[in-house]
């Protein structure tokens, strides 16, 4: 069964991408898992298209309007080491 999986979502007027994979053995490092973007855009009553690019586990871009925003290398949460560390 695969456990990979994404979501994009707005939070306390933040936008939030979420970026899950499932381990394959337990010395499997994680990788970044979180990326949140407070943006004016998100909480100003008006409908915007956002696109987000995750071009590796540690870069993702975000287009507003086919205009890239932001180009970010790190995360508000990432969780390294193997899953032994996560007891």
């Amino acid at each position: 069964m695969n456990r990979h999986h994404y979501g994009l979502f707005v939070h306390k007027c933040r936008l939030v991408l979420l970026v899950r994979r499932q381990p394959v053995s337990v010395s499997d490092v994680l990788g970044p898992a979180e990326w949140r973007w407070n943006l004016p855009e998100v909480c100003d009553d008006n409908w915007h298209q956002y696109v987000v690019n995750v071009q590796s586990a540690q870069q993702v871009c975000l287009y507003i309007h086919a205009s890239l925003t932001s180009t970010t290398t790190t995360t508000i949460m990432a969780i390294t080491g193997g899953l032994s560390n996560l007891t």
